[in-house]
């Protein structure tokens, strides 16, 4: 499920006219995860993750491999938004939680990961770290936390 939920995402870029193609295409084989994708955009606060930006680069599921504070580190973005002077990491997260306490824990387990893909962007284009931001899109309650 958590694979077909970012097979989706990883094809769209904007969340505009070209949205409802890319669902077509995975909806047979994938029925359940659309539907998820659907419900996700259908939130005020995912979908403004995803407004349109002529302006804007846009990274997805971008591998990348480095060394990092002298160990070496490998990794997918799934989905880095350069916007010039600035950045945002999003990583989507199919995680199962149901509540704050839930939530909490699952911003716990994935912060570490989060700041890694901050400190490779960082090394990647030059920005300073006030200049990324970091947001984990949790898919089950169609909620952003930025860390």
């Amino acid at each position: 499920f958590g694979r077909a939920v970012h097979a989706i995402f990883e094809e769209i870029k904007w969340h505009d006219e070209s949205t409802a193609a890319v669902l077509e295409a995975h909806r047979e084989k994938s029925p359940d995860a659309v539907a998820k994708v659907e419900h996700c955009l259908q939130a005020d606060e995912v979908a403004s993750l995803f407004t349109p930006n002529p302006e804007a680069e846009v990274w997805l599921e971008r591998a990348f491999e480095l060394v990092v504070a002298g160990e070496f580190c490998s990794g997918v973005f799934d989905r880095v938004v350069l916007y010039g002077d600035s950045a945002q990491i999003i990583d989507f997260k199919t995680d199962r939680v149901e509540g704050e306490e839930d939530l909490a824990e699952a911003v716990d387990r994935h912060r570490r990961q989060l700041e890694w893909y901050r400190r490779v962007l960082i090394q990647l284009t030059g920005l300073p770290e006030t200049r990324i931001t970091c947001r984990l899109l949790f898919t089950h309650p169609q909620q952003v936390v930025t860390l």
